[in-house]
């Protein structure tokens, strides 16, 4: 931030700054977290909210679009919850407990207070100085858990992470270990149901041979704005992939920076973004091929109408050891309304020369012709225009083998169709 900003402060930025030192006393600690916080607390004073002049926020000016806050004391009904399910939804599992006798092994789950509390979270002392989400996140942190898979385990169930914000402010930290060999698949659920403002870290790492599915979803109401980091780290051929899923909200910015740091090791990403109304959603994706031999693909699919706005900026760097690296990223974007826009910027970064590396991006609008022919069949416009954009994104849908996860991505997907596409509140 230049001089002349620091003189402009806005109220956002005063909201943060003026309320850190008394926030400090209410938040979990011991003498190590509170120096982390102070760090970060330091790079956010010092550099502020980002403006488009950074970067890796061109499309998200924070000091433009971040007005004003709601105050920390104003939060209500705030609930983050761990569970796992029966296929009929009935609880086994709940923040850590079995559920009357069930029997649930291989999980272990803690409340981050009480880990904090013992010093043992792991907290970055490399915050960059355009990572406005882990500084304000790393600073205010308050809630979330800390889950350990044990090596070799098998969690049949996908194991469910819901924050539920009301009003006020909310900032999430989830750290997650999946041992050796270990299986499993998370759902992280993010909705807001008010005027909020949010920020989550889910921090995942991979050890040797595991195998993760981790889908994301953020549903907020007009007034929501939420900013997201999730970070993995894959080991030696450990596979994960992960579905973003936005369905829209005042602004969401998702980040995923993801390393690839052992051999045989494979990401695959998809994302699912549905926009509509005025919401704004930026996905800035970071992806490092750090070893010889790994693998990755990232496929985007963003819907936007209305008066909504999107970005996508995505970047696959492959480190000069990184040889044999195989990686491609493609965003596809379906255009309904003149007022809508959609930004894609899909970049590589190679310092390898034996490498398979691509990307690309498209923009479209609705096939005037399949809604002819849909409509000439008696479907009237809002379902054939429906059937479509569930055509669009069901190519991401179909591949997930994983009948829990497909239908989530279904339900999600049917009910912004309703509100959006359908009219049906």
């Amino acid at each position: 931030m230049s001089s002349n900003e620091k003189l402009t402060q806005t109220d956002a930025e005063k909201i943060l700054t003026t309320s850190f030192f008394e926030y400090l006393d209410s938040l979990p600690n011991n003498e190590k977290v509170i120096e982390k916080r102070r760090q970060a607390f330091g790079l956010l004073e010092k550099n502020g909210l980002p403006s488009r002049t950074i970067e890796s926020w061109h499309y998200t000016d924070l000091r433009v679009l971040l007005k004003n806050l709601p105050n920390f004391n104003d939060s209500q009904q705030k609930l983050t919850t761990v569970t796992l399910y029966e296929t009929d939804d009935g609880e086994i599992f709940h923040n850590g407990t079995p559920v009357d006798e069930a029997n649930v092994t291989g999980i272990n789950v803690s409340p981050i207070a009480d880990v904090v509390a013992g010093g043992q979270l792991p907290l970055s002392n490399n915050l960059r100085f355009d990572d406005t989400i882990g500084q304000i996140n790393t600073s205010y942190f308050k809630d979330g858990w800390v889950i350990d898979i044990d090596p070799n385990a098998t969690i049949p169930q996908c194991i469910n992470i819901s924050n539920v914000s009301k009003s006020g402010q909310d900032h999430a930290r989830i750290n997650i270990r999946v041992g050796t060999g270990a299986r499993c698949c998370f759902i992280e659920q993010h909705i807001a149901e008010g005027q909020t403002f949010g920020t989550s870290v889910t921090d995942l790492r991979l050890d040797t041979n595991a195998e993760v599915t981790y889908v994301i979803m953020h549903a907020g109401a007009n007034e929501a704005i939420n900013l997201a980091q999730f970070n993995a780290v894959l080991n030696q051929r450990a596979k994960l992939k992960v579905v973003l899923v936005d369905l829209g909200g005042r602004l969401m910015r998702q980040e995923a920076n993801i390393d690839l740091v052992g051999g045989q090791s494979d990401l695959k990403l998809r994302g699912i973004n549905l926009l509509g109304q005025n919401s704004r959603s930026d996905v800035t994706m970071v992806v490092r091929h750090l070893v010889e031999d790994t693998t990755s693909t990232e496929i985007m699919r963003n819907v936007v109408t209305g008066q909504a706005m999107g970005a996508f900026q995505g970047l696959i760097r492959v480190a000069q050891q990184a040889q044999k690296t195989d990686a491609k990223m493609v965003c596809n974007s379906l255009i309904l309304s003149d007022n809508s826009e959609y930004n894609a910027k899909p970049e590589l970064e190679i310092f390898a020369d034996d490498v398979a590396c691509g990307h690309g991006a498209t923009v479209a609008e609705i096939n005037e012709d399949n809604l002819f022919y849909l409509k000439a069949r008696g479907i009237a416009e809002p379902v054939a225009r429906g059937m479509l954009i569930k055509a669009f994104v069901a190519e991401l849908i179909d591949e997930e083998k994983n009948e829990s996860v497909q239908s989530f991505l279904d339900q999600s997907i049917e009910n912004w169709l309703k509100t959006h596409i359908w009219g049906v509140q």
